[in-house]
């Protein structure tokens, strides 16, 4: 399933069925064919197709949560907090030193705070 959202445009693929997608804008055409095999006169018989297409417009509803969550753009502002959040958070970190101590592993705001604690960015 997950095959038709890289397809690319005028692309097309077979499925299990016999059954054809090509990729266009907006969407999918699916084409199905039908072999029809009625009797002909003399015994014989008439081998004919029938095909029947419908456009199936774009829909993620099968694409994974993970790629759908990926492809989402985050705003400044959820950008901004979650920085901020991070920087709560790590702000007074430490890291041992050889000779035993501990110092703080940020002798200043990083600069991705500092440009997130700015309100006119």
């Amino acid at each position: 399933m997950e095959q038709i959202y890289k397809m690319k445009l005028h692309e097309e693929i077979m499925i299990v069925d016999g059954s054809k997608i090509m990729k266009v804008p907006g969407g999918w055409i699916y084409t199905q064919f039908e072999l029809n095999q009625p009797p002909a006169g003399d015994n014989g018989w008439n081998e004919t197709f029938t095909t029947t297409s419908v456009f199936v417009p774009f829909n993620d509803e099968f694409q994974t949560a993970k790629k759908i969550e990926m492809e989402r753009k985050f705003s400044w502002e959820e950008l901004r907090d979650a920085v901020l959040k991070w920087w709560s958070e790590h702000e007074y970190d430490t890291i041992s030193l050889s000779d035993g101590d501990e110092d703080n592993v940020f002798d200043r705001d990083p600069e991705f705070v500092t440009i997130a604690k700015c309100d006119d960015v």
